[in-house]
């Protein structure tokens, strides 16, 4: 399972079939590019960094035909989506816990790190670990720029199929 957040042009008599699909299609995509664009910036400082794995491995892309575009802001690492909605609470080998023990908490004695990464998998057994909200909080963040382009995209398609607005950006 992949976290991902996912947005649709609405359906509205503009997009209907027998339109001058072209000029729908060339607004939305540039609209569309913006919005995924937008939304992974905003994603990505949000997501914590340990490795970097989990950062480097927000995606997006884009789908579609005439009004049917539909961007993906999402990450397929598996741990994803317990690092976004938090994880209830669960007893975690000790072992996978080390390496972050000694790079995130500067533990370097091989003894007292081991000590440390068993305690942490004792915090998750008993209390889980915290929902981070990273995708939660950069929809929300970017959601009022991208629903402003979208506006603009539709303004535009508009002024194209009146006669007023020119050729494609």
């Amino acid at each position: 399972m992949d976290l991902r957040l996912e947005f649709q042009v609405p359906k509205t008599p503009l997009f209907q079939p027998g339109g001058p699909a072209r000029v729908v299609h060339e607004e939305l995509l540039t609209a569309m590019e913006y919005g995924v664009n937008v939304m992974q910036g905003a994603i990505v400082p949000l997501v914590p960094v340990d490795r970097g794995t989990l950062r480097n491995a927000v995606q997006n892309t884009i789908q579609g035909q005439g009004v049917d575009v539909v961007g993906r802001v999402f990450n397929p690492m598996a741990h994803g989506l317990p690092v976004e909605l938090g994880a209830r609470p669960h007893f975690p080998p000790a072992q996978a816990l080390l390496g972050w023990v000694q790079r995130k908490l500067g533990i370097s004695d091989p003894r007292e790190a081991r000590s440390v990464a068993w305690l942490v998998a004792r915090a998750i057994a008993r209390r889980g670990t915290k929902a981070v909200e990273m995708f939660h909080r950069g929809f929300a963040a970017a959601k009022p720029r991208v629903e402003a382009r979208f506006n603009q995209a539709l303004r535009r398609i508009a002024e194209r199929l009146s006669g007023g607005g020119g050729g494609a950006r």
